[in-house]
Parts: structure tokens; sequence; C-alpha cells
């Protein structure tokens, strides 16, 4: 009897999970001949893509009052500008600059669970509380402020709502743009980007619920469900929005035991409004990086995955040849990019402990900027060369290893890329009518495009059409014969992008082939370009005092020694010189010293593994020692008891400017 039960019982649950596959089956089906119908309707590529996600969405379960709208959260990102009579977004320089000062994007929100943000229930002035409490280094309240949109022309647009699901609706997928009622000035020092770290609770708001069907309640909000699976649980279907268990692969006994529906998600947005806001990702292409993170978040997590740890590389470097060293290197078949490169250079002494690696990464990015052909123009300012020889030569190609190389290790990039060229390297497009024609090396080109800027009248027009008419229309652009005054700014753009981007796009494709041969370094660079547009350009600061010293530790005796009454007499003729380098009375620069102290000329991007330091050695009787340093162990040896700052200033001089290699560790 308990056989027939048992066997009763099995036989009922083969047909249960049968029937939930016949019912995914059928469903599927069903979606495929409505999508077919649809289809043969609509054939314009919108359509399409509309078509297919209406006709594989299932209808959301509905939620009562109490789980549904009130605790629907919006995902909003927030970007706080300066100027009250801003017109436009803001350029990349700005952006970064506001972003700097506690203004701008806030990129903590990349870490906060969807019970942090703002939610769609509430009212208007609950956001506006929610934004105050956002940025604490200026007062908002006071102050007053507008909420804005951005269009597909960067043009800004003031919005209004009564509740925060009007805004969203109105925002469609910008940024929230915050629009002070007065100007907020920035200080003149450098000052860290302020996060808050308290949550802001808005007026009359309560504590937030927490459920345990997250997928569900995540599904509600404008995000697409992409953005709330794990990876590594969830494979894309081949569509945005259905995926599988990856463990439905390697089913366990816990998965035998899971009926087959669960095996599957499917995206079920019942709006098409919220259609707008969902952005397609497929997880099997398992990039961690997002667009709004910072660069030592990105960095750290790139090295993570692509860096073997405890390996080095042998690199023999000569230093009068160094780009050819380098050059050689890379090309060998031994080479591998993720491991460590353990530099040596021939001649001199010393172990590779982070100070010749540094050194070696520094001297090389200012070979590839200068000296490797591949870049033309101002310093800070280079557009890429045109240069087949070098295209056949793959030289492009190699610049962009080399670049790689240095940025993956730490190192620094080359810094020295005009900044509209970088935009358009990432696929943006940067507003081309305000481009500073001198920037461009050819001096013929530089005389037509400042032509095309100036031409104000009619007169000016019929000029440009019969002497440089033919020119531009081999630029890309033969609407110039019908133009019109008013087009001319639209005119010069197009001018600028042939001359500075689409001319040069093979050379430019070939180097960012050569930064996504390690791993795909370009892709990542992409998508985060204003994370990384410091490193690409000349738009870093020169080091200051302050940031200098708060580099250095000193390693002094103890108290009430005479070494160390010795020790602080020296460190006041040395606190004298870093004056006399800000008062700009001495050849020497903070980077100079940190150069002779680290081997770089900036901050790593990661940092430094420990902390420069400053120590001391005793003068001996009769005899004028220098300081002296190692680079690896970041170390700076002065000598006790100087007491005129002039005396420590000609040392350093002469040592920073007599140093060759790494002679001492």
């Amino acid at each position: 009897m308990a056989t027939s039960s048992s066997a009763g019982s099995a036989a009922s649950e083969e047909a249960t999970q049968e029937n939930s596959i016949n019912i995914v089956i059928n469903r599927v089906w069903n979606a495929l001949n409505m999508a077919r119908q649809e289809l043969s309707v609509h054939r314009d590529d919108d359509n399409l893509l509309r078509s297919t996600r209406r006709s594989f969405r299932r209808r959301r379960r509905q939620l009562s009052d109490r789980d549904g709208a009130s605790n629907r959260t919006w995902k909003v990102r927030l970007f706080l500008l300066a100027k009250s009579d801003q017109q436009s977004i803001p350029s990349p320089t700005e952006c970064c600059e506001l972003i700097r000062h506690g203004l701008g994007s806030q990129t903590e929100e990349l870490t906060r669970g969807p019970e942090d943000f703002p939610k769609l229930s509430w009212t208007a002035l609950q956001l506006k509380n929610y934004i105050c409490q956002k940025y604490t280094k200026v007062n908002l309240h006071l102050i007053g402020f507008d909420l804005a949109r951005a269009d597909k022309n960067k043009h800004l647009y003031k919005i209004t709502g009564n509740t925060v699901a009007d805004l969203r609706k109105e925002l469609g997928r910008s940024r929230l743009y915050v629009i002070p009622h007065s100007d907020i000035s920035l200080p003149s020092t450098s000052l860290a980007t302020a996060t808050s770290t308290a949550e802001p609770t808005p007026m009359n708001e309560e504590a937030p619920q927490h459920y345990e069907a997250v997928l569900t309640t995540q599904n509600e909000s404008s995000n697409s469900l992409a953005e709330t699976l794990d990876p590594e649980e969830w494979q894309n279907a081949g569509t945005p929005e259905v995926y599988y268990r990856r463990r439905h692969l390697d089913p366990t006994v816990e998965d035998i035991n899971r009926s087959s529906m669960d095996h599957f998600l499917i995206a079920d947005d019942s709006d098409e409004e919220e259609d707008r806001d969902i952005v397609p990702h497929d997880l099997a292409s398992d990039d961690p990086f997002s667009d709004e993170m910072d660069i030592v978040t990105i960095m750290k997590m790139f090295r993570e995955k692509h860096l073997t740890d405890g390996q080095n590389l042998s690199v023999i470097i000569r230093r009068r040849k160094l780009l050819e060293s380098a050059v050689k290197a890379i090309k060998r078949p031994t080479f591998i990019w993720t491991t460590t490169p353990h530099i040596e250079f021939v001649g001199e002494e010393a172990d590779d402990l982070g100070g010749p690696q540094r050194e070696f990464f520094r001297l090389l990015m200012k070979e590839v900027q200068g000296s490797f052909g591949i870049f033309e123009g101002k310093p800070g300012q280079v557009l890429m060369t045109y240069d087949q020889a070098a295209l056949e030569q793959q030289k492009y190609f190699l610049g962009g290893n080399l670049v790689a190389w240095s940025v993956v290790h730490g190192g620094p990039s080359i810094k020295c890329l005009d900044p509209t060229l970088f935009q358009l390297m990432c696929g943006q497009e940067p507003r081309l009518e305000e481009f500073d024609w001198s920037v461009i090396p050819d001096v013929e080109i530089q005389s037509k495009l400042q032509k095309i800027q100036e031409c104000k009248t009619s007169a000016d027009l019929t000029s440009i059409k019969q002497t440089l008419g033919d020119w531009i229309a081999d630029c890309g652009i033969p609407q110039i014969f019908s133009a019109s005054v008013d087009d001319i700014p639209k005119i010069y753009g197009n001018v600028v992008k042939h001359c500075i981007f689409l001319r040069t796009s093979k050379p430019i494709q070939q180097f960012t082939e050569g930064m996504n041969a390690f791993g795909n370094l370009w892709d990542v660079v992409t998508k985060n370009w204003i994370a990384f547009l410091p490193l690409f350009t000349n738009m870093q600061e020169p080091l200051s005092k302050d940031a200098f010293r708060c580099l250095l530790t000193y390693n002094y005796s103890s108290r009430g020694s005479n070494q160390r009454e010795a020790e602080e007499e020296t460190i006041y003729c040395w606190e004298q010189v870093l004056n006399m380098i800000e008062d700009k009375s001495s050849d020497l620069s903070y980077e100079d010293l940190l150069i002779f102290i680290t081997g770089a000329d900036e901050v790593p991007t990661l940092g430094f593994t420990s902390k420069p330091s400053v120590d001391f050695y005793t003068q001996e009787d009769g005899q004028r020692r220098l300081p002296y340093s190692s680079t690896c162990a970041m170390v700076l040896f002065l000598p006790r008891g100087v007491t005129e700052e002039g005396e420590l200033h000609d040392m350093l001089c002469q040592c920073v400017r007599e140093c060759i290699g790494f002679g001492k560790v």
C-alpha cells in the first residue's frame, strides 16, 4: 500500500513538473505568434524592438497599496551645477571641477541599495529636502534651486511636478540637474569631492521596509531587470529581458526539487513609460564596470580581474634607448602583460622594489608622447598623426600597448591628448563650434578654419564658398554651397571633426585596439571617460605645497635628544625651501622633489604602497655630503643641523639635478 502511495506521489510530481514545462513552452510559443503578427504590420527598427519586448512581457503581479507604489524607488542620478544661468551641460573640464569641489554627481549612489533612493510616492518638497541633504557643502535650503533635464543636444530645460513620479516621467533617461537660484562660488584651493556618509531622510518619511520578494519589488524600479540579478547565478537568454538560472546547467539536489518556472525570469514592465528607462544589459558580458565609478575603484577591479599575483617579468632597459628597449620587451614571445614588470636599468645596480618601475613608466610615457611619432601638436593638446608608414609598422598599435601597460601597472598615462579629441575617441559629441583652431598643427588648416569661424555676413559666406567651398565639401560637408550664415557654426564644427578625428580614424582605431589588447582597457576607458579624462589629457593641477607636505612623514629621533634638536633645525629650513618653491623663487618644483624621492612625478592612481618619508643623517666634520634618497623605500635623507635655508636649497638643487639612476637602495 505504501509502495503504491509513493508511486502515485512520484507520478503526481512528475505530472506537475511536465505541466509547468508545458506552460512555459506554450507561453513562449504564443508570444512568438503575437510577435510575428505585430512585426508583419510594423517594419521599422524602433517598432521591431518595442514589439518584441511587448510580446515577451508578462503582466506583473498586482501589489497591495502597502507593498506597492509607496515603496517603489527611483534610482535618479543627481548633478548639482554652480551657475544659476546654466543653459547646457558643462564641459568635461567643468564637470570634473564641480565634482572635485563637492558639487556635480554623487558617486556614493553606486553603492546604495534601492531603499536609499527617492520613492515615487514622495512629493516634490520631499525630493527637494533629499537633494539638500545630498550636498552638504552648499546651503541649498537658503539658496533655492530648480530641477532640469538635458535633451540630446545637451541643452537644459527646467522641469516641474507635484510628485516624484511626475518628475520621473518628465526626466526620461537624463540626469536630474540641480540649478541653484544664485551662483555657487568654488574655492580656489583643491578640495576632495564631498560625499555625505549620512543617509538623508525626507520630511514626514518613515523608515524603509524590507521584503523577501526582492526581485519582484526591484522590478518596480525604472532600471532593467539585469541590474537586480547576480551574474554568477543568472544568464541572459539572448534578449535584454529573459534570463535563466546558471545552476540549471549543473543541477544540484536543491535545483531538482525546484519548480521549472523558478529557472526562468522574464522582465515584466507593464507600461510603455517604463520602457524608456530600460537599458539592455547582457549579463553574459561579465562587465563589472559602471560609467559612474571613480578611477580608483575601476582600476582596482581591473587589476583584480586580470593581473597575476606573485609573478614577475624581468625587463632589461637601456636608459639611452628606453623606448626602443620597451618596444622590444613587449614584442618578445615570452612577454605577458598580466605579470608585474621587474625593471633593470643596464649598468645601474639596484633591485626593483618599486622605484625603477615608477621611473621607467614615467620616462616611457614621455617618450611615447614626444618621440614615437604617433602624436603631434601643442604640449597638452596633441592630436593623432596620420602616417601610413607608421600604420603599416603597427606603431599606433604599439603605442596603445605601451600606454595600457603603464596604466595597468599603476604608472601614468600620456596626459597629453586634446580634451575634445579624447571625447570623440570615447564616442562623445563635444561642442565643436567653440573649438580653438590654433590647436591644429597645420598652419594652412588653421587659416582656413579661422576664416570659417569668422564668417558672419552674407559677403563673408560668398567668399568662403568661392575660396574654400571645394575643400569644405571634400571634408564631407557638400551642403556648404547651399548653406546660410546661420549654418556656419555647425559647418565649422563638422570641419573640425573631420580634421582632428575622422581624417585620423585609422590611426585612432589602431591605437585603441592596442590598448584593448590588454584586457579591453580602452573599452573600460570609453565607458568611464569622465573618470579617465585627467589621465589622458593635461587637466591635472600641478602639485601644491599642501598636497606635497601631506604625502610625507618624518622619522624624528626621540624628544629631548641632541639629534632631535638638530633634525628640527633642518626641517625648519626644509619648510622654507618649500615656501621658496611656492613663491616661485626656486628652480625646483614639487614634482622634481617627488621624482627624486619616489621616481614618479605624481601620485599614482592607486596611491603609493606606503607613505614617502624624510629621514636624517649626521654630517661628518669637514665634509659636505649631499642629501640622497631611496626611490624603492621612498625615503629622502637630509643632513641634521642645517641652519640656513639657502644652504639646504643649494644642496637639494645640486643633488636633484645631478641625480642619475638607482645607485642607492
